[in-house]
């Protein structure tokens, strides 16, 4: 017998199965940390059992996208039930051309009456390369899905990227939108995305007529009108919501906004899911840039050769897997002077975790990163000073239970600490997230810096998030961690030609 799910829905899940799967265009504003994901996989498992999709576009943050589809611990790995048979690819940008090619697989003799699956980033819409990819997909299929992840993504209607994924509309016999924060700081975020949906929703397809039924605008005799015509040469008058006298936007009509969209939309809160783990694990992919993977690639294959001879002291490998760790976040240090140095180029996990970073301040979270290595927080801490964002750091230089204090009171919105120093004796209980950028050398840590935020004291579940890096031994790392397993336990003894081998197949040329 077939079981119909592969792991078991909560209650919220199975009352969303049971009542909106047949919709040729709905909404999840399910809060984050629901299982939007499993509704999602399990939806469009449903629509193509009964013939009606037989393709999936999935559009998410960068390297969110890349968890769908994940051979080893990716979302539909997880979910997909067992008789669905699908194929399922990512695109990334910058891909070679063999990566390239292996694309094709969704489109020949391996793709024959599967489900077929590609996930890009929302930023593949605005690239030429990006662009070609999903048309070609686009436009093979004939039963086509589109699943818009953090669709809040595309609220602006004037950018290039929500104009290339409102042609995705016509192109579709299915569209769904995921997204916690449908209209996180104004209601017109909410006129794109439902537009996407089906023009019927608003019924309206104007932006500027949108914004007058949905607030009061400044009149054209406004000082500060005046002053913008001036200065830009405008001749018309543009949109400016006017704003009370506590200085709050003066939006209207929103009742009626909510009636357009309530038969429309899904949505539950962490707080009402009375069924949810109480700890959430989310695994977000990156690609190393070309520079790192060749040092990375270097180090690894002398790895290898030291896990094959017996006689190589343990405290060498562990040495070296320290030092793979290290390329994956951008830095390397000098064994002689142990001085640190970036990698030139890009830093694909620091821009991953910026993005990570927005999002939380999107949600209004607070959230705890936690990183392994020095040189992470000082990185960490520069790019939060370009988001403009409230933080402190917690080193072994800068311990104070003061910023703990502080960040329990709301007075931060991240505590970025390294493991070492702020895995014990703190209590982070106001943090919804958790963001490991890199992970300890100790299960034991690993598990130390978990309590911090899940403790006496925690309001609701609380997320954690690891940066990984695809193809690397982070993902290695990460599953030792959760077969409760520690990094020396793995690689002594018999296991060591196995890790050997395993490294040999994550060292891809650069």
């Amino acid at each position: 017998m077939k079981h119909k799910y592969k792991t078991r829905p909560m209650k919220h899940q199975a009352q969303y199965m049971a009542n909106y799967t047949g919709r040729e265009h709905f909404a999840n504003f399910s809060e984050m940390g629901t299982g939007k994901s499993w509704i999602a996989i399990n939806e469009a498992a449903d629509q193509w059992s009964k013939g009606i999709i037989n393709s999936i576009l999935i559009i998410a943050p960068k390297g969110v996208h890349d968890n769908w589809t994940y051979p080893e611990f990716g979302q539909l790995s997880m979910h997909m039930p067992d008789w669905c048979d699908y194929i399922a690819r990512s695109y990334t940008a910058g891909m070679n051309k063999t990566q390239l090619a292996d694309l094709d697989n969704l489109y020949g003799k391996p793709s024959f009456g599967k489900l077929r699956i590609l996930s890009v980033a929302w930023d593949s819409l605005i690239t030429a390369q990006g662009q070609e990819v999903i048309s070609r997909f686009v436009l093979s299929a004939t039963k086509l899905s589109v699943i818009a992840d953090e669709a809040h993504k595309a609220a602006n209607p004037k950018t290039k990227r929500t104009e290339s994924f409102m042609v995705l509309r016509p192109r579709s016999v299915v569209r769904r939108i995921i997204t916690g924060t449908p209209y996180m700081s104004s209601p017109f975020n909410l006129f794109s995305q439902m537009n996407f949906l089906s023009p019927s929703i608003l019924d309206c397809e104007d932006f500027v007529l949108f914004k007058s039924e949905h607030a009061i605008m400044l009149d054209g005799k406004s000082r500060l009108i005046q002053k913008l015509k001036e200065r830009h040469g405008i001749r018309g008058t543009p949109q400016i919501v006017a704003k009370d006298d506590e200085g709050k936007p003066m939006y209207r009509n929103l009742d009626r906004l909510s009636a357009q969209i309530a038969p429309h939309m899904f949505r539950v809160l962490k707080k009402d899911c009375l069924d949810l783990p109480e700890k959430i694990y989310k695994t977000v992919l990156f690609e190393l840039s070309p520079e790192q993977r060749r040092q990375y690639n270097l180090v690894s294959k002398s790895l290898v050769v030291e896990l094959n001879e017996q006689n190589v002291p343990l405290d060498s490998i562990i040495a070296k897997f320290m030092k793979l760790s290290q390329i994956i976040s951008g830095f390397i240090i000098d064994p002689e002077t142990g001085a640190e140095y970036a990698i030139p180029g890009r830093n694909p996990k620091l821009e991953l975790l910026q993005d990570r970073c927005e999002d939380v301040m999107e949600y209004g979270h607070q959230a705890v990163i936690w990183t392994r290595f020095r040189m992470e927080v000082d990185m960490v801490s520069k790019m939060l000073d370009k988001l403009g964002a409230t933080f402190c750091t917690y080193t072994g230089d800068h311990k104070s239970m003061s910023k703990v204090n502080d960040f329990q009171a709301g007075h931060y919105q991240f505590f970025v600490s390294n493991i070492q120093a702020g895995s014990t004796g703190t209590t982070l209980t106001a943090a919804t997230r958790a963001i490991y950028l890199s992970n300890p050398r100790g299960m034991v840590e690993r598990l130390q810096s978990e309590d911090r935020t899940h403790r006496i004291g925690s309001n609701e579940p609380v997320i954690y998030e690891d940066l990984i890096a695809a193809r690397t031994i982070d993902a290695m790392i990460l599953q030792a961690f959760k077969n409760h397993k520690e990094i020396a336990d793995v690689i002594t003894g018999d296991k060591r030609k196995w890790v050997a081998a395993a490294l040999e197949g994550l060292a891809l040329p650069a």
